[in-house]
């Protein structure tokens, strides 16, 4: 069965906040066409529990458990199997908040290929304070991205995990597409055939709970990735549509 729109929900670790992200889905979503698949990265299955539990007799909500290939791999996972027609992805650990998948199929709606919710575009914010080495290392991992991806100079947040592409963007160069690590719009940008794409802020919340899948190897696998992105990202140029006034309540 198609679906107008399937939303991806990589997982590592998170049973305590992803029966409320999915709720979250469910409740936005309700007057669309539309399907949940969780793919869950973690060592143990107890997130895919939770999910089986609560939404078992739910046929728009499906999941599966992996563990361990990393989360940028376990979204397109989540693409293979999906029936939507779209995919929105986003995280679930309460970081970010479902209510701005509406305005990302907006833009989809108005001619962009890829709509990426940002933290630095006008009208975006990271909640809380964060010390100054995730600072310093959110911002290197930008510059890296920037530096190896034409693109991502164009991008004001190109390490955004939350954004939604058309799958018939993304489905001529699936089989091209090998991301490592727990980044996968970069490796979308660089190989996918994307001619416009459009930014809507967003508030990065704080996590709620559970455990971040990130350390040393995954940054280490992020620094291999964009050398494999140089090459295939140096292509025609991309429309990049950043709204000039939005209302932003998350």
């Amino acid at each position: 069965m198609t679906r107008a729109v399937t939303v991806v929900l990589p997982t590592y670790d998170e049973r305590q906040t992803i029966c409320s992200v999915i709720e979250a889905v469910r409740g936005i979503l309700e007057d669309r066409d539309y399907e949940i698949v969780v793919v869950d990265d973690s060592p143990t299955s107890r997130t895919v529990d939770v999910v089986h539990d609560a939404y078992h007799h739910d046929a728009r909500v499906r999941w599966r458990h992996r563990g361990g290939s990393g989360l940028a791999s376990a979204v397109l996972e989540g693409f293979d199997v999906a029936a939507g027609e779209r995919y929105v992805v986003l995280d679930a650990d309460g970081q970010h908040p479902p209510r701005r998948i509406v305005n990302l199929l907006h833009r989809l709606d108005a001619g962009a290929d890829i709509a990426i919710c940002s933290r630095h575009v006008d009208g975006g914010q990271v909640a809380g304070d964060w010390p100054t080495h995730r600072h310093l290392i959110s911002r290197g991992a930008e510059a890296l991205a920037q530096l190896a991806v034409p693109t991502a100079r164009k991008l004001s947040d190109p390490m955004s995990g939350y954004f939604a592409v058309e799958a018939d963007v993304v489905e001529p160069v699936r089989e091209r597409l090998r991301p490592s690590g727990y980044k996968i719009l970069l490796e979308l940008v660089a190989r996918c055939p994307v001619r416009e794409i459009a930014e809507v802020p967003y508030t990065f919340e704080q996590r709620i709970d559970g455990a971040s899948s990130l350390g040393p190897r995954e940054y280490l696998k992020y620094a291999n990735h964009l050398i494999r992105l140089t090459i295939p990202s140096r292509r025609q140029s991309v429309q990049v549509v950043t709204p000039e006034v939005e209302h932003v309540d998350g």
